[in-house]
C-alpha cells in the first residue's frame, strides 16, 4: 500500500474505533494525521471509500490474528476461545458506538465487513471444532456453523447494546462469559476438564491486537 494511503488509513482507523464512524470527518482525519485534505482525496474519493478501506484492512488483520492464534494454541479449545475473545473482547472493538454508527449510517460498509468477518470465523471455527471432535474434546454431533452463528450473534448483540446492559454488567466480562458458556455446552467430559485451564492463558495472546 502507498505510504501516504497507509498513514491515512492508520489515522482513520484509530479515530473510527475510538469515536465511531459518524462523528469523524475528513477534516478530522486531516488534522489528526497532519495531512492535507487534498492528499486524502487523492487516495479516497469520499468518506465511505475511506471507511471501506479501513474495514478491509481491519478484516485482513482479523484473519492474520485468527491464524496466529490457531498456530500458537496448545489445543482446539484454547484456539476457539481466544479467536472469539480477541475479536470481540478487545476494548477497542467492543464499543457499541463503533457497531451502531457503522450499521446506521454506512449499512453497505457494515454488511460487507460482517460478511467477511462471518467467513473468517466460520472457516476457523469449522477447522478448530473438527480437530476437537477428532481428539474427543468436542461432541461429535456439534455443527460448527451453528456454533459459529450462535456465538457470533450473541457477541454482536452484546457489543451493539452496551447502553442497555452496561449498568448491570462489565461488558468485557460478559463477553468472556458468553464465549465460555457457549464453548462449555459442546464439550465432552475430557473437554470440560481442559477448558478452565485453557481460558487462563490471556497473557499468551495479549500481544495479538487488532490495531
Amino acid at each position: 500500500m502507498d505510504k501516504q494511503k497507509q498513514t491515512i488509513t492508520k489515522v482513520a482507523t484509530k479515530l473510527f474505533l475510538r469515536y465511531g464512524f459518524k462523528s469523524i470527518t475528513m477534516d478530522t482525519v486531516a488534522r489528526e494525521g497532519h495531512i492535507s485534505k487534498k492528499t486524502i482525496y487523492k487516495h479516497f474519493s469520499n468518506k465511505e471509500s475511506l471507511i471501506t478501506n479501513v474495514l478491509d484492512e481491519l478484516g485482513l488483520n482479523i484473519r492474520k490474528m485468527t491464524d496466529s492464534i490457531v498456530k500458537q494454541s496448545d489445543n482446539c479449545l484454547e484456539a476457539c476461545y481466544f479467536v472469539y475473545f480477541n475479536i470481540f473482547g478487545q476494548s477497542n472493538t467492543n464499543n457499541s458506538l463503533i457497531h451502531w454508527t457503522l450499521k446506521k449510517y454506512y449499512p453497505t460498509c457494515y454488511e460487507h465487513f460482517y460478511q467477511y468477518l462471518w467467513m473468517v470465523l466460520q472457516n476457523t471455527t469449522c477447522s478448530v471444532i473438527k480437530d476437537g471432535i477428532d481428539k474427543e474434546l468436542i461432541l461429535e454431533e456439534v455443527d460448527p456453523r451453528g456454533f459459529c452463528y450462535v456465538t457470533t450473534n450473541s457477541l454482536l448483540n452484546i457489543t451493539n447494546r452496551t447502553q442497555v446492559i452496561k449498568a448491570e454488567f462489565d461488558i468485557a466480562e460478559l463477553i468472556e462469559k458468553t464465549i465460555y458458556y457457549d464453548l462449555r455446552s459442546i464439550l465432552t467430559p475430557s473437554g470440560m476438564v481442559l477448558l478452565p485451564l485453557t481460558t487462563q492463558n490471556k497473557q499468551k495472546f495479549k500481544h495479538l491486537q487488532l490495531t
